[in-house]
C-alpha cells in the first residue's frame, strides 16, 4: 500500500500537537505513541528517529538529543585540535563522521535504539572521552613539571 507522504506528514502533526492540547508540544504524548497509535493505515514507525522523538517526548525530548550530539561532535572536535597524539586526533574524526553518519541514517529511520548499529558509535564516544581525560592528565603533568 503507498502512503501519500504529505498525508502522512499532516497525521503525525495532528499525533504532535492535538487540538485542544497545549502541553504535547513541548513535552510529547508519551512512549510509544506513534508505535501504538497506527498513524496511517497500518504503519507503526514515522521512520525517522526525529519526528519520532518530538512526538513522543515533545520539544524538550527533540533539544536534549541535538545537544547529546552536539557534544559527541564537540568531543570529537575537541580532540582533532588539542590531542597530541596522531591516534587520538584520528579518533577525534572518526567520532565527527561517526556522528554525522549517525545523524543522517536516522533522518530515514529509526537507528539509535538499535544497539547493533549505535554500539560501535557509543564505544567511540567512550574511547574519546578517555582520550581526553588522558590528554587533559598530560598537561596537568608537564605543568607540574614547568613549575618546577
Amino acid at each position: 500500500m503507498r502512503v501519500d507522504v504529505q498525508t502522512l506528514w499532516l497525521r503525525v502533526s495532528v499525533v504532535f500537537a492535538p487540538p485542544g492540547s497545549r502541553l504535547a508540544p513541548i513535552a510529547g504524548n508519551g512512549f510509544a505513541t506513534l508505535q501504538y497509535g497506527h498513524v496511517v493505515a497500518n504503519l507503526d514507525d514515522a521512520h525517522n528517529l526525529f519526528v519520532k522523538v518530538m512526538v513522543e517526548t515533545g520539544t524538550i525530548g527533540l533539544i536534549m538529543i541535538f545537544i547529546l550530539m552536539q557534544q559527541m561532535l564537540s568531543l570529537g572536535y575537541r580532540l582533532i585540535r588539542r590531542a597530541f597524539d596522531a591516534m587520538h586526533r584520528g579518533l577525534g574524526l572518526c567520532l565527527i563522521l561517526a556522528i554525522g553518519s549517525c545523524a543522517v541514517a536516522n533522518c530515514f529511520g529509526d537507528r539509535w535504539t538499535y544497539l547493533v548499529i549505535s554500539g560501535p558509535l557509543w564505544i567511540l564516544v567512550v574511547a574519546g572521552v578517555r582520550a581526553n581525560q588522558l590528554r587533559a592528565e598530560q598537561n596537568i603533568r608537564e605543568n607540574a613539571l614547568i613549575a618546577m
